[in-house]
């Protein structure tokens, strides 16, 4: 970490950067963080160099990141952790869709994602190696959008949807391809909580044990279902 730092230093008094910004560093201003799929899924690189690279990151950073794209790589889910910490509540949108977990000895599925629990946005598809039935997000009352495609949840003793019937603010919800979880349970939500307005819901390769006009009757605010506008949201177009 010291040699990153003394080297980002040399980097800037060379380029006389370090003069125009005299207090700022090469990560201070930096609020996006998208390197999704930057390299082959290498184990190796994936244990011993990504992990101490972020770590450098998030310190230099000083909690500037409001944005995290990690969609594609194979990294343990500390790194998503640190880089939460260390962003605090400015942090606003994660996605690691298709992350893979490397399985060192310190990697394993969340219990609990109150790491992050200011986030707006989060991206949990196709990352069932990272989360599971016994995952809990329900701290995670600021989210407005949550995508959970492709994941092997159930309807039943299922931790991620159980904050349904608390949220106030989610707006954007896809289950996409959750072939073992119910669609009913987007529905008995509705019922235990009013707040519940969601605005696009996307349910399509879920298990459909209720219809779909079920879902339109629980959810009339609706501008877009498995996305397509619906008559509320085609009149907004118009």
């Amino acid at each position: 970490m010291e040699r990153c730092k003394e080297n980002e230093e040399v980097w800037g008094q060379r380029h006389s950067w370090a003069e125009r910004h005299a207090e700022q560093n090469l990560f201070g201003q930096l609020e996006k963080l998208d390197i999704s799929s930057i390299h082959p899924r290498n184990y190796g690189l994936a244990v011993s160099v990504l992990p101490r690279t972020f770590a450098v990151i998030s310190w230099l950073n000083k909690g500037k990141l409001r944005e995290i794209n990690l969609s594609g790589l194979l990294v343990p889910p500390d790194v998503i952790s640190a880089l939460a910490f260390a962003s605090g509540s400015r942090l606003r949108c994660i996605e690691v869709s298709s992350m893979l977990d490397t399985h060192v000895p310190t990697s394993r599925p969340w219990t609990s994602l109150i790491c992050v629990r200011g986030v707006c946005e989060l991206d949990l598809s196709c990352c069932s190696a990272l989360i599971n039935n016994s995952t809990n997000i329900s701290e995670m009352q600021n989210l407005r959008s949550l995508r959970l495609d492709n994941l092997f949840i159930r309807d039943y003793n299922v931790e991620p949807m159980g904050f349904l019937s608390k949220t106030k603010r989610l707006l954007h919800l896809s289950i996409k391809g959750c072939t073992r979880l119910k669609v009913s349970i987007l529905t008995k939500a509705k019922a235990q909580n009013p707040d519940l307005n969601l605005l696009e819901l996307d349910v399509r390769d879920a298990l459909m044990d209720v219809p779909l006009s079920a879902i339109r009757v629980a959810f009339p605010t609706l501008l877009k279902l498995n996305n397509r506008c619906t008559e509320l949201g085609t009149s907004r177009i118009q």
